[in-house]
């Protein structure tokens, strides 16, 4: 696991949720609407591959620490978070362009709630988590491939 190439997409994956969010806060027209598909194809894009590393190997990893504070620390974020992938999934399936455009302000509502979500597992794991796996590994996991 390479931590600081998580970290990378992290900025990735925020910098693609804001224009999403944008979008989404002013969707008036079917080219909008269009857009605003394109930019959760994009942000799924982004999000399978990482959400998944963190799910099988950040979290369990943390979980498995042979201290007492790691492990809760890592459970605890996991009970927390690890619902996002459900909740990711079940939005991108439902805002459809058809969805977007019949339903503009509940599509805004649901995206800020969405985004808000993956922006607070973000602040968690570039705060406490990655560095609390940097202890764990000595360090090893900044450039481990």
């Amino acid at each position: 696991m390479n931590i600081a190439a998580l970290r990378l997409e992290h900025s990735a994956i925020m910098a693609q949720a804001s224009r999403l969010m944008g979008v989404a806060g002013a969707v008036k027209t079917r080219g909008d609407a269009h857009d605003a598909v394109a930019l959760i194809q994009g942000l799924d894009v982004l999000l399978r591959d990482h959400l998944a590393e963190e799910d099988d190997h950040l979290y369990p990893a943390l979980m498995a620490a042979g201290d007492e504070d790691t492990r809760r620390l890592g459970a605890d974020a996991f009970d927390a978070m690890g619902g996002i992938v459900g909740a990711w999934a079940n939005y991108r399936d439902h805002w459809t362009l058809e969805a977007i455009l019949g339903e503009a302000g509940r599509f805004g509502a649901a995206t800020e709630g969405v985004i808000g979500a993956l922006a607070l597992r973000i602040e968690m794991e570039n705060g406490i988590l990655y560095p609390a796996m940097e202890r764990l590994t000595g360090g090893s996991e900044r450039a481990a491939a």
